[in-house]
């Protein structure tokens, strides 16, 4: 944290940085796809560079469109924000294929991707597990094969 804050890190509130993610995310594709949004009001702020947890925040946004359009043309992704106890905790659950228990071990690895080949570096995930990581926050995914997946975001909140 201490190379951070050396840098743009700021107190924000993870929810303008969502709501901000979201517009890019229309502004960049036109999807079949629904989003979801339900971020809790009066989130307390965190300490972060507001540009890194954009780049975050659409890269998972990103990486669900693109899985839900390849299994089946469609899909709905749920955005949801919530305090919990000392730190802000961001969740993203689509309704894609799901991942395996074997690769659900990988995903933060650099170079590992489950894309087709040019469709992916299988560097946007450990990017985002680098800059979480910077943040004092985790970063971690839950899925089942055939039932979706959730990436969640954890941050601290700010007490400075």
């Amino acid at each position: 944290m201490a190379e951070l804050e050396k840098r743009d890190a700021e107190r924000k509130r993870v929810g303008e940085a969502l709501r901000e993610s979201e517009e890019r995310y229309r502004d960049l594709l036109e999807s079949a796809n629904d989003l979801i949004q339900s971020v809790a009001p009066d989130l307390p702020e965190v300490m972060a560079d507001h540009f890194q947890l954009q780049q975050v925040f659409l890269n998972i946004i990103i990486n669900a469109e693109y899985f839900m359009v390849e299994a089946h043309g469609e899909g709905t992704l749920t955005i949801t924000t919530e305090r919990v106890g000392d730190i802000i905790k961001a969740a993203f659950a689509d309704d894609g294929p799901g991942i395996s228990q074997e690769n659900l071990g990988h995903l933060f690895d650099p170079f590992f991707t489950t894309k087709e080949v040019g469709k992916g570096t299988g560097l946007g995930l450990s990017i985002c597990h680098g800059i979480i990581t910077e943040h004092g926050g985790r970063i971690y995914a839950e899925s089942e094969l055939g039932k979706g997946t959730t990436f969640v975001v954890e941050l601290p909140i700010s007490n400075h």
